[in-house]
């Protein structure tokens, strides 16, 4: 077992190093930094795709639903778009270094939940 930290450059190479695959799931939930955990999780993944870059090894970044397409239902073959106002950018980020995406839902709560519904 490899403990890392996604504001740990150096655990994520040597675990991106090591492994078969990654599904980048983290996320730094600190809401007053909101911009710079952005930033983190941007670099992350470039550093992960770094070391996967020309392996043949997969990996898999993780988006949201939320704003992907305001307005629409979302499908996979809609892109969310590059917000300046908007910091986080983990499949646009994904797509620079070759990675898949899975895109969650905004809400897993259950039923009646209005949680994170924009």
């Amino acid at each position: 077992m490899l403990r890392g930290d996604l504001e740990d450059q150096e655990s994520l190479r040597t675990g991106a190093a090591q492994a078969e695959g990654v599904i980048h799931a983290g996320f730094i939930h600190d809401f007053t930094r909101f911009a710079e955990v952005c930033e983190v999780d941007k670099i992350a993944i470039q550093t992960i795709g770094a070391v996967l870059a020309g392996s043949g090894r997969p990996f898999i970044v993780t988006s949201g639903t939320a704003l992907a397409s305001p307005g629409q239902m979302a499908t996979e073959n809609i892109k969310p778009p590059v917000n300046p106002g908007w910091p986080r950018a983990s499949e646009q980020t994904g797509d620079t270094v070759g990675a898949a995406s899975v895109r969650l839902s905004p809400s897993a709560r259950g039923k009646g939940d209005h949680h994170g519904r924009v």
